[in-house]
């Protein structure tokens, strides 16, 4: 049921990623670079980090995995490499473990918009309607006016059958759109 985020290419992969700027520009030669700073400091939990971005672009996942639980381990306030490695595991299709860092990193980044509105559309696809609303909604009392939030809101309430909030939604989603039309 994930066939959506298999599909993904390296570039779209590392555009999820938090922190792959240097993965994008220099892609092949981004783990040699990481791995070698590594070597002069090998408890340095930012390259651990950006090795570990390196690797999901480079669709080495369980590296990834690795690198970006290492990082954890050394700097447990990094929020970005919780939903990181939830990303990783979701693209190795481990849907459970990749669910339960998404769900630590919103824990310790609550306010998160994106995140909140990534999660709910995980949610939304594997079938947990509830939860995706529950994520959603959280999104939208923060965003009220976010057009991937209200989008990802009318997916949410139709799979629940909430008809009302589903209106709701995509009447606000309409009226966005006239609205940046006319500006």
């Amino acid at each position: 049921f994930f066939f959506f985020f298999k599909q993904k290419t390296a570039y779209e992969i590392s555009a999820c990623l938090v922190g792959s700027e240097m993965c994008i520009r220099d892609r092949a030669n981004a783990i040699q670079h990481y791995q070698k700073a590594l070597e002069f400091n090998p408890s340095y939990s930012e390259c651990l980090y950006n090795l570990g971005n390196a690797y999901c672009v480079n669709e080495q996942y369980q590296e990834a995995i690795n690198m970006y639980n290492r990082a954890i381990q050394l700097n447990n306030d990094n929020v970005a490499a919780y939903f990181n490695v939830g990303s990783a595991y979701l693209m190795a299709n481990n849907i459970e473990s990749a669910m339960q860092n998404f769900e630590e990193s919103l824990k310790r980044d609550p306010e998160n918009v994106d995140w909140l509105i990534y999660v709910a559309n995980l949610y939304n696809e594997k079938g947990d309607n509830n939860d995706a609303v529950r994520h959603i909604s959280k999104a939208l009392s923060k965003e009220p006016n976010n057009v991937n939030a209200l989008k990802v809101a009318v997916q949410a309430y139709e799979s629940i059958g909430d008809t009302e909030n589903h209106e709701a939604m995509k009447k606000k989603l309409e009226l966005l759109d006239v609205q940046q039309k006319e500006a």
